[in-house]
């Protein structure tokens, strides 16, 4: 596991990202989203120390009886507080609870899809490029911004043409925050805290939204005027 320049410090939030190799766009597939979202969730714990892959060829019986345990709050080493999936990268708001815990969470998360997503395409190397990016969180404000920006994606970036199509949006946790879908790897109450109501938070994220999609314009005429 690679050393990082600056630890990540328990008890602390970043904002996680990381893209896919060659600008491949995996998570154009639900399939491969859906694989993702799973692998998030059982990694989660320290108590995950068989592998995905072997897990999902037990008996769904078997499997409940083993994700019930996934499930104790205790035992997580890290807590997603947001999150998105866009075609090439993903994004995480994500609090480390057990020290060493983000960087083992997606070494393994990462390192079992990558298995799975090379022998589905006969294929070998990486999927994800080596080092994920992570942005320390350093304000109640800093927090909630996050999220926002996390859960404007698929509309600044162009994947949803409305900003009320994000609640639509399957691979986000935007839809859990106001209600409309239960998810099982996101824990938004310490975002949701800071709004007195579901409804004053979609007013704070929609009224962002024009704002992000021009910044996210000007980065791309940027990216391509210093080819």
């Amino acid at each position: 596991m690679p050393t990082r320049s600056e630890p990540l410090i328990t008890g602390n939030t970043y904002h996680l990202f990381n893209k896919m190799i060659d600008q491949k766009r995996v998570f154009q597939s639900n399939s491969y989203s859906q694989d993702f979202y799973n692998r998030l969730i059982y990694y989660r714990s320290i108590n995950s120390t068989r592998s995905y892959s072997d897990l999902s060829k037990l008996h769904k019986d078997n499997q409940e009886n083993i994700y019930t345990q996934m499930f104790k709050e205790s035992d997580y080493q890290v807590r997603i507080l947001a999150y998105c999936f866009m075609p090439n990268h993903y994004h995480l708001l994500i609090q480390q609870l057990k020290d060493d815990g983000i960087s083992n969470y997606i070494s393994k998360t990462t390192n079992s899809f990558t298995r799975y997503y090379n022998l589905k395409n006969q294929r070998r190397g990486q999927v994800f490029l080596k080092d994920f990016k992570a942005v320390l969180v350093r304000s109640d404000e800093q927090l909630i911004h996050n999220s926002r920006y996390i859960h404007l994606n698929p509309y600044s970036s162009g994947l949803v043409a409305t900003p009320e199509e994000l609640i639509k949006y399957r691979w986000s946790s935007f839809a859990s925050y106001l209600g409309a879908r239960k998810d099982k790897l996101v824990q938004n109450q310490q975002v949701m805290s800071f709004f007195s109501s579901v409804k004053e938070y979609q007013d704070f994220v929609f009224d962002q939204a024009e704002y992000q999609k021009e910044l996210e314009g000007f980065k791309h005429i940027d990216e391509f005027t210093t080819m």
